[in-house]
């Protein structure tokens, strides 16, 4: 019986050890340089993110796994700014409608308290909402959640690759990031040498985020993010000069 016994404890230890082993992941520490020139380390890739912007870039670099791993975004800047593509991704994915939102940097609303209240294991913001959070960004990284910021909006090459490969260290997904990278800067090389190669007179551009409808005057571009792709391809940008970065101009 007592040899039976034994069998039986030596047996549940040996099966714990196996669900143990199988279950448990061990993750190398992932150290990284946002686009600020800070340095970052987080403990493991992020499963619980807090995402400020970008979030066709985040979904992309990160792949099949990238909604569920969000755990708040600033609605607005999905919803308010992209509101057919928010719809688009709502359809397929309607668990994105519940994620926490952290408030607005636009209106004022965005703070520390809002984005550690979600309780993220990283925190990725754009350059203009680490901007805006100021010295109270600080109180986010001493409760120990890394904060990670990345830019888009800078229109520039450079910048854009080193986001995207950012995003993949952060989410684990350096391949798919190195990829798409590699990608984006072969089309813009390739853009570039045509517009270049252009005899044609430039064209005067007028580029407008519609997000408010046809009834209402939505921002335009003075230098930076969109005016950056009209000056890219070649365009003669009408608000150059009449807006300093972006805002309605006078029709």
């Amino acid at each position: 019986m007592f040899k039976f016994v034994l069998r039986a404890v030596r047996m549940a230890c040996v099966a714990v050890l196996c669900i143990v082993a199988f279950t448990s992941t061990t993750y190398a520490k992932i150290d990284t340089t946002d686009i600020l020139g800070r340095k970052i380390t987080l403990e493991k890739p992020g499963e619980q993110v807090m995402l400020g912007f970008y979030f066709e870039d985040y979904i992309a670099i990160t792949g099949p796994t990238a909604i569920d791993r969000l755990k708040a975004i600033s609605l607005n800047y999905w919803k308010g700014y992209r509101p057919l593509q928010y719809e688009a991704y709502l359809k397929i994915a309607p668990e994105i409608a519940d994620l926490m939102d952290v408030g607005d940097a636009d209106a004022g609303t965005m703070s520390a308290e809002k984005i550690i209240a979600s309780q993220p294991d990283v925190v990725i913001l754009s350059a203009g909402q680490y901007k805006y959070l100021g010295a109270s960004a600080q109180t986010i990284e001493q409760v120990g959640i890394p904060l990670v910021v990345v830019d888009y909006n800078a229109q520039t090459v450079d910048k854009h690759v080193a986001s995207t490969l950012i995003i993949g260290q952060v989410m684990g997904a350096e391949d798919r990031a190195a990829k798409l990278a590699e990608q984006y800067k072969a089309g813009v090389d390739d853009t570039l040498l045509r517009v270049a190669k252009a005899s044609a007179e430039k064209k005067k551009v007028y580029v407008e985020l519609g997000q408010k409808g046809a009834s209402e005057f939505g921002n335009t571009y003075g230098k930076g993010m969109w005016a950056g792709v009209v000056d890219a391809a070649g365009g003669l940008n009408i608000a150059e000069g009449q807006i300093a970065n972006w805002g309605p101009l006078n029709p």
